[in-house]
């Protein structure tokens, strides 16, 4: 009796100590891992989807651990990203093969925007009629600003020498208040914002997208280093897949979507859903529809590649300038 006593004794013993011991690598085991997204700009209805998916739990499902970062544009975000500082990012990709070709760390691995979300925006009583009437006039942009790469190439569509108009750097944030007060002539802007054109400006507003002249590339895409990529290729694929998920999920039912960001980051939930029904036009394509959302038309990005080397007149090499290998190509826009 006492054996069979002392047996138990040691077999609960034994028990006991798998138990400690489990609990003390639990917290190894299912820490999640740190994922700091660093935006093109400050949040807005476009970025919706990221902010919906933490909030339902979806990153934290999946293992990370996602801090989303406010942007100061495009050219800010990329080098923070390459250098490894944060671990994916958000910007325009032609700043993104732009930065290739002065050798900077980035890939493009997921496109947001298949269309370009950039227009012109001008007050008609400036003087501007049409868009060849911005010759001689004065553009008001940060010097980091998407469009400032790519101003020849619209400057050619519109008609008008690329130097006939005089940059003026203000911060993003001033841009419609320089154009009311005429210190700028012309505001390079997002779509995203154009309700607050509208509403600033009524019928004296002046606008025209860029997919309207004619140029169309890329717009916003998720982005990474080379480095990450390589050492972190299972991350990498789930969190495209929540943000896949997510962007499907926003474009099903809006409004829970939308309403996450407008009180995380305390703005108003009907301009933030206003927004986010505008950025549904750029997203959408028939490779979203019928290949997967995010997905790269080959095609298309080798024609954005022959831009950014004719314009800067440099050789970008051979890539990768981008991939859909961790997309889920099982997830496509409804």
């Amino acid at each position: 009796m006492k054996r069979i006593t002392r047996r138990l004794a040691v077999i609960a013993a034994a028990q006991v100590g798998l138990l400690v011991g489990a609990a003390a690598l639990a917290p190894a085991a299912q820490a999640a891992e740190k994922m700091t997204l660093l935006l093109n700009w400050v949040p807005q209805g476009d970025h919706s989807p990221y902010y919906y998916a933490r909030k339902m739990g979806w990153y934290a499902e999946e293992g990370i651990d996602l801090t989303i970062e406010g942007g100061r544009g495009s050219a800010a975000t990329i080098p923070r990203v390459a250098a490894g500082q944060v671990q994916v990012g958000i910007a325009d990709m032609a700043n993104i093969l732009e930065g290739r070709s002065k050798n900077i760390d980035a890939v493009g691995i997921m496109a947001l925007y298949a269309n370009t979300a950039f227009g012109l925006y001008w007050k008609k009583g400036g003087g501007i009629a049409s868009p060849k009437d911005i010759a001689g006039k004065k553009i008001g942009a940060p010097a980091g600003d998407a469009v400032r790469p790519i101003w020849p190439v619209i400057a050619k569509a519109i008609g008008i020498p690329a130097d006939s108009v005089t940059w003026v750097n203000i911060a993003p944030e001033a841009k419609v208040a320089s154009l009311q007060a005429g210190i700028i002539d012309v505001s390079p802007h997002l779509y995203s914002v154009h309700d607050v054109y509208e509403k600033s400006f009524g019928k004296d507003l002046g606008y025209v997208s860029l997919r309207e002249l004619g140029v169309n590339p890329y717009g916003l895409s998720f982005f990474t280093s080379g480095a990450y990529m390589k050492s972190n290729p299972e991350t990498l694929k789930k969190f495209l897949k929540v943000s896949q998920k997510a962007i499907r999920a926003c474009f099903e039912n809006p409004k829970p979507c939308t309403e996450v960001l407008a009180s995380e980051t305390s703005q108003n939930a009907e301009d933030v859903l206003a927004n986010w029904k505008r950025v549904e036009t750029l997203i959408a394509d028939e490779v979203g529809r019928k290949v997967a959302i995010g997905a790269y038309d080959p095609a298309r990005v080798k024609a954005d590649v022959t831009m950014i080397e004719t314009l800067f007149n440099v050789k970008l090499g051979s890539g990768p300038f981008f991939t859909n290998d961790y997309l889920d190509m099982s997830i496509k826009l409804p």
